[in-house]
């Protein structure tokens, strides 16, 4: 099925699915990554693939939303951005869950002393301050979804 909007599809080096194939393990966590910067999509994309995620983007959280209600088990897990145009990160989260997603749901922002951290709380499973170590996205995910 063609992904809508925005999205770019990223596939699994072949290393890992190599790897995959070779032990019989199941398919890696599908993740959706929302960020009105295509610059903080593309390294949060890069480093969750070599961790060995499939990710999917946009920059359009209008976008990201329509997938969700479409298809809302289709991801593992949403990281996405507090701080967005048309939809806060928070906003989408939440209609994320009453579209019937059941994922895990990662914020980022560099303007968390800004934010409710009550309301971040109730909607995220995990919040991550930017600028952030690249190293700790993957590890984050891989604790959610265990």
């Amino acid at each position: 099925m063609p992904i809508p909007g925005h999205f770019r599809s990223a596939a699994l080096p072949s290393s890992i699915k190599a790897g995959a194939e070779k032990t019989g393990t199941s398919k890696p966590p599908h993740i959706l990554v929302v960020d009105d910067i295509q610059a903080i999509i593309e390294v949060v994309r890069d480093v969750l693939i070599g961790d060995g995620f499939t990710v999917e983007s946009t920059t359009d959280t209008t976008d990201a939303l329509a997938w969700l209600t479409a298809r809302p088990a289709a991801f593992d897990a949403i990281v996405s951005d507090l701080d967005m145009p048309h939809m806060s990160g928070t906003a989408l989260l939440m209609r994320a869950r009453q579209a019937g997603f059941k994922g895990r749901t990662v914020i980022h922002s560099g303007n968390l002393a800004d934010a409710n951290a009550e309301v971040l709380k109730l909607r995220a499973d995990a919040v991550i301050e930017k600028p952030f170590a690249t190293r700790t996205i993957g590890p984050t995910l891989r604790r959610l979804l265990a």
